[in-house]
C-alpha cells in the first residue's frame, strides 16, 4: 500500500511537471510570435504609408487586430488555466481561452467584411494605382522571414497541444505564403505597366487586397466553428474520440469493470473524460479503480497534454442492457 501511494505521488508530481513545462513552452513561443509580430508590423505600416497600398494597408490591418487580440490571450489564458475546479465552475477557467479565441475570430471577420467592402468600392470608383515592382520586392523579403519564423515556431512546437499555439504557428505559415502571392500579384502589375494592357493596372493593388482579405478570413472560420463546439459542451471529432475510446477500452480489458458509456468533453485543451462502467459483480475495489484511472491518464497524455478522467458507476436503469455511445 505505500509503495503504490508511492507512485501516485510520483506521477502527481510528473504530472505538475509536464503541466508547467508545457505552460513555460507555450508563453516562450507565444512571446517569440509577438516579436516577430511587431517586427512585421512596423515594416509593413511603414511600407503602406510610403506606397498607399490598399493591399498592405488591408494586411496591416487585419495582422495589428490579430497582434492586439493576441496580448489577453497571452496575459491570462495560462493563469486562469492553472485555478482550481470547483463545485461552482465545474470545467474550472478552461473554457475562458475558447471564449477568447471566439471574440478573437469574430472581430477578425467583421473587419474582413469591412476591408472586402471598401476595396469594391475601390474598384468602382478608378481602383489604386501603386509602385508595383517596389512592393513585389518587400513582400519576397517579408515572404522569407515569415517562413523562417514559422520553421522556428514549428519546431518549437513539436507535438505540443495548444488552440493558441495552433494558431500562431499556422498564422505565420500562411503568411509566409499569401505574401509570396501578392508579391507575384504586384510583379505581374509592373511588367503591365508599360504594355497595352496598362489600363488594368490601378485594378490589381484593390483585388488583391480582396483576395487576400478572403483567404485570411478562411482560418477564423474553422477556429469559430471549432471553438464555438468546445463552448456548447459538445463531444470532439470522431477520430478523438475513437482513440479515447480505445486507449479506455484497452486499460479495462482484463478488469472486471465493462464500460457502459463514453463522456468526453472539451474545453479550450482540457479533455474532460467520465468513463462510466458496471462491475461483473455488486463490489468495486476503490484501489484498483484508481490505478485504472492513472493509466488511462497517463496513457492519453502521450497525445493531449491535459486530460482528466474519472471512472462513475452506472446506476442507471439502461445499464442492465449496456451499449457503448
Amino acid at each position: 500500500m505505500p509503495e503504490a501511494k508511492s507512485k501516485q505521488t510520483r506521477r502527481l508530481i510528473d504530472a505538475k511537471k509536464v503541466q508547467l513545462k508545457h505552460e513555460k513552452i507555450e508563453k516562450h513561443i507565444l512571446n517569440t510570435s509577438m516579436v516577430g509580430c511587431i517586427i512585421f508590423l512596423a515594416s509593413e505600416i511603414f511600407m503602406a504609408v510610403i506606397t498607399h497600398s490598399r493591399t498592405l494597408l488591408s494586411d496591416c490591418l487585419w495582422d495589428s487586430v490579430d497582434l492586439i487580440l493576441l496580448l489577453p490571450m497571452l496575459l491570462l489564458s495560462p493563469r486562469l488555466s492553472r485555478k482550481k475546479v470547483t463545485e461552482k465552475r465545474s470545467f474550472g477557467f478552461y473554457p475562458v481561452e475558447s471564449l477568447l479565441v471566439v471574440a478573437k475570430t469574430f472581430v477578425l471577420i467583421a473587419l474582413s467584411i469591412v476591408l472586402i467592402v471598401e476595396n469594391i468600392q475601390a474598384i468602382l470608383h478608378g481602383g489604386n494605382a501603386v509602385d508595383g515592382g517596389l512592393i513585389a520586392i518587400y513582400e519576397i523579403l517579408v515572404s522569407l522571414f515569415c517562413m523562417v519564423f514559422y520553421l522556428v515556431l514549428k519546431r518549437m512546437e513539436h507535438d505540443f497541444e495548444s488552440p493558441m499555439i495552433a494558431t500562431e504557428v499556422y498564422t505565420w505559415k500562411l503568411d509566409s505564403y499569401s505574401t509570396l502571392a501578392i508579391s507575384a500579384g504586384f510583379a505581374l502589375e509592373f511588367i503591365l505597366r508599360n504594355t497595352k494592357a496598362a489600363w488594368i493596372t490601378p485594378y490589381i493593388d484593390p483585388v488583391l487586397a480582396i483576395i487576400v482579405t478572403a483567404s485570411l478570413v478562411k482560418e477564423p472560420l474553422s477556429m469559430l466553428k471549432e471553438n464555438l463546439h468546445d463552448l456548447v459542451l459538445f463531444a470532439p471529432d470522431p477520430e478523438i474520440m475513437a482513440e479515447i475510446r480505445t486507449v479506455t477500452e484497452r486499460h479495462l480489458k482484463e478488469t472486471p469493470y465493462q464500460m457502459t458509456f463514453l463522456d468526453v468533453v472539451k474545453t479550450g485543451r482540457m479533455f474532460w473524460i467520465g468513463v462510466y462502467f458496471r462491475p461483473d459483480c455488486n463490489q468495486i475495489d476503490y484501489s484498483e479503480i484508481k490505478k485504472i484511472v492513472w493509466e488511462i491518464s497517463d496513457d492519453l497524455r502521450i497525445e493531449y497534454s491535459d486530460v482528466y478522467v474519472e471512472m462513475i458507476p452506472d446506476t442507471s436503469l439502461s445499464a442492465e442492457n449496456p451499449e457503448t455511445h
